[in-house]
């Protein structure tokens, strides 16, 4: 029986229906109109005071985590929450802001109460943050004792308990094995900070001192942020505020509508996976699929997780606020990267959710790993739909297109140092992530995380000076982008040893060394995967003795660590963490020689990599481009692909051959004709384009050669050329570093059955259907001039 197309995003019969979550707010009209000069002043002002609130905490605080990581984000809202500012720090923490303060309400109104200058601390995964160690402080504003406002701070706080160090704990079954939860609880009370709450925070932590600092920094950025607003109201008045307040976001919905209007109408889909739900022997072997169906209306648009797998046993989901914010990360870059960020944007987007899922689990599930697994594997698959949508908008393809960090390889690293104190900490060097490129660029290096626009992270010297470890390097990876047309960006590598310490306990928590997450776009070829390498009782200190200085762990034995793990490391011991760099654009066949020469002659491609993916023969010491080799190399190429090609109702299953071996006699295949004269609409990225013939009809056709692949209300997978082949082979030689006998994911390639063209990949189990990934709104084609 050939492979199916059609079985995605099917809702869980076992679970509750399907949820549409729509923001809990209303956003009024203003009270007052507001001339455009003053809007503008009043505006900006708003803007610092929201900025104000998190360079507030930084300098406050000054521990790693606020001041040289941005692990932490402001936010400012309406009195019901609607967001008025969001924060450019880590989007996973402003994102869910309206549902923090909305929480905080529902559950304070009427006992204890709300007051001026009370403060409340959330970290409950169920009332809005993604997992416990996000903590929020949130303080309304009152004026002539009514609500006014509400400002408020998420930071991630290195240790606030549970069973595992750095509170993601991987041994937990359940929430009581995580840091404790703390429901919307007040910290401060009408003006006085509670010492005895404070006590209970510190009590719970390994790191008391951390714990208590950040707690004041963000008590800080909050009334740094009241007092800049009640100083704007003071010289303008609250109704002109308020109606300021209002217009921002009105403003932004207005705009973000328009945007909607410009872009493909229809569905779209996606999906990624994450892998291994925590320590216990029973989840080592697991699997955990987000799927992820976009529907843009025109007016709204609409994120379907139907089909997303029912919520794990160990710690590996999310909070409702870690979908919520996924979802954002993954459109508001590259959809709203020219709009201000607030509630006109909440108001616009529908998420549709089957409460029990990874990423809206049901109370006691375990969170705690929340970040990094459910929000992130959500951003992914957002961040996926979204760019199929941008495909079919020239100016958003070359210009965007999509964001990067698709996993984030986490890690929390202790024990005691040179002092014989306890320290601890989260290297957030692993923010140094690349860019995917764009449909007339190669991607950026180094551009950091997506949904965290102001990225930034710890110097090495920082690090050194705060921890009890030394660094071998951290430079940009030579060989971890993905290839293409246009390759994706470089991203960082690091190697480090314990430095004047007998040992560091070094927890990981992250997914995607089983499998890359950066997925090519448009026939372009994924990235690595996650790398995490040890090399045990290297010798180091001698060698450091003797003066050699290692600049290559793969100089010593190594092994490949376990996306999570525990792991004891002595001072002989040195460890690698190496980030996924960006994925490819474009069939790389059609990457032009001299540029793949560039990225030889800059060592970062191998000869042999520019052959088995470019198709493009070096010659010479002094390396430049055989022209007649390179050309009957991927010459040989092409018709390789067409002879070794499938169908996909030929196939029985969808895993790599045993033997490659040429396509069987088969009957010719119906061809398409459309009546003369047609017209092109639009090309949808590198391979494809939509024409209308005479009579009004859509057809799908290839952009290289004219072939006529189907009717556009038809899959063009369907109607090509297709082989499937390991992840490491095909895809990219590192893109499966856990590797499992025999591997559970594969790579799958489709070409133009008349010339070649790659125009499109997916990495999928052997039993995942075939996404039919875009299916354009009939009635939006009809409109098209």
């Amino acid at each position: 029986m050939a492979p199916q197309l059609n079985e995605f995003g099917q809702p869980h019969a076992h679970l509750a229906p399907p949820q549409v979550l729509r923001a809990p707010f209303t956003v009024p009209n203003p009270p007052l109109e507001v001339d455009p000069i003053a809007y503008e002043i009043i505006k900006h002002r708003i803007w610092y005071a929201g900025l104000s609130l998190g360079e507030t905490l930084k300098k406050v605080s000054g521990t790693i985590v606020t001041a040289e990581a941005n692990d932490m984000s402001s936010y400012i809202t309406l009195e019901d929450g609607a967001p008025v500012f969001i924060g450019p720090y880590v989007i996973f923490h402003s994102g869910n802001a309206d549902l923090i303060v909305s929480n905080v309400i529902r559950l304070n109104q009427e006992d204890p109460g709300i007051y001026d200058g009370d403060m409340f601390f959330v970290n409950d995964p169920w009332l809005g943050p993604a997992h416990q160690p996000d903590c929020a402080i949130v303080a309304p504003i009152f004026l002539d004792d009514e609500l006014f406002c509400w400002t408020g701070l998420t930071v991630h706080q290195l240790d606030l308990g549970g069973v595992d160090p750095g509170g993601l704990c991987p041994n937990a079954r359940d929430v009581y094995a995580e840091p404790t939860l703390y429901p919307a609880v007040k910290i401060v009370e009408r003006g006085k900070f509670r010492s005895d709450f404070d006590r209970l925070l510190q009590r719970n932590s390994r790191l008391p001192g951390i714990v208590a600092l950040d707690i004041r920094s963000m008590i800080a950025g909050n009334n740094a942020c009241r007092r800049d607003l009640l100083k704007l109201v003071g010289q303008y008045g609250k109704d002109v505020v308020k109606s300021v307040m209002i217009m921002m976001i009105k403003k932004t919905s207005e705009k973000f509508k328009a945007r909607l209007r410009e872009l493909p109408r229809g569905t779209f889909r996606s999906r990624d996976w994450n892998e291994i739900g925590g320590a216990a022997p029973e989840l080592q072997d697991e699997v955990y699929q987000m799927e992820c169906t976009l529907t843009n209306t025109g007016e709204k648009l609409i994120f379907d997780f139907s089909g997303t797998s029912p919520q794990c046993k160990g710690f590996a989901n999310c909070g409702v606020g870690g979908m919520r914010s996924g979802v954002i990360s993954g459109f508001a870059e590259p959809v709203a990267y020219d709009i201000p960020w607030n509630a006109g944007l909440l108001e616009n987007i529908e998420i549709i959710s089957q409460e029990g899922t990874i990423n809206n689990p049901t109370y006691p599930a375990a969170v705690s790993d929340g970040i990094t697994e459910g929000a992130i594997v959500t951003a992914t698959a957002a961040a996926g739909v979204v760019t199929r949508m941008l495909l079919g908008h020239k100016e958003l393809r070359d210009k965007t297109l999509v964001n990067s960090g698709a996993a984030f390889l986490g890690n929390t690293l202790g024990g005691m140092n040179e002092r014989g104190e306890l320290w601890g900490t989260l290297l957030l060097d692993v923010i140094g992530m690349s860019c995917m490129p764009t449909g007339v660029r190669d991607g950026k290096d180094i551009t950091g995380s997506g949904g965290i626009p102001y990225t930034q992270f710890s110097n090495v010297e920082t690090n050194e000076l705060h921890y009890p470890m030394q660094y071998l390097y951290r430079r940009l990876a030579r060989d971890a982008w993905g290839h293409g047309y246009h390759r994706g960006g470089r991203s960082i590598e690091l190697a480090f040893k314990p430095h004047k310490t007998g040992f560091i306990y070094m927890l990981l928590w992250n997914h995607g060394a089983e499998f890359s997450n950066s997925v090519g776009i448009s026939g372009g070829l994924g990235a690595s995967a996650v790398r995490f390498k040890v090399a045990r009782n290297t010798g180091i200190e001698e060698k450091f003795k003797a003066g050699i200085m290692p600049d290559n762990i793969d100089e010593f034995t190594t092994e490949v660590l376990k996306a999570k793990s525990e792991n004891m490391l002595s001072p002989q011991d040195l460890v690698y963490f190496g980030v996924p760099g960006g994925a490819g654009y474009g069939d790389p066949l059609k990457r032009e020689p001299e540029r793949v020469l560039a990225n030889i002659t800059e060592g970062i491609l191998s000869r042999e990599d520019a052959l088995k993916f470019y198709g493009v023969v070096v010659k010479g010491g002094e390396p430049e481009v055989d022209c007649p080799a390179t050309e009957a190399e991927r010459k040989n190429v092409r018709e390789n692909r067409l002879t070794c090609g499938r169908y996909l109702d030929e196939l029985e299953n969808l895993v790599p051959p045993e033997k490659e071996e040429p396509a069987p006699q088969r009957l010719p295949r119906d061809k398409w004709a459309p009546p003369e004269p047609v017209r092109e609409l639009f090309e949808v990225g590198m391979g494809l384009k939509v024409i209308r013939d005479r009579e009004n009809k859509h057809w799908w056709v290839c952009t290289e050669c004219g072939h006529i692949y189907c009717p556009v209300d038809q899959s063009p997978k369907e109607h090509s050329l297709l082989r499937v082949g390991y992840l490491s082979e095909t895809s990219h030689p590192t893109a499966e570093m856990a590797k499992r006998a025999p591997p559970r994911f594969f790579h799958r390639k489709f070409y133009c059955p008349n010339c070649a063209l790659m125009f499109t990949t997916e990495m999928a189990r052997a039993n995942d259907p075939v996404i039919i990934d875009i299916e354009y709104d009939p009635d939006w084609l009809t409109s098209l001039e």
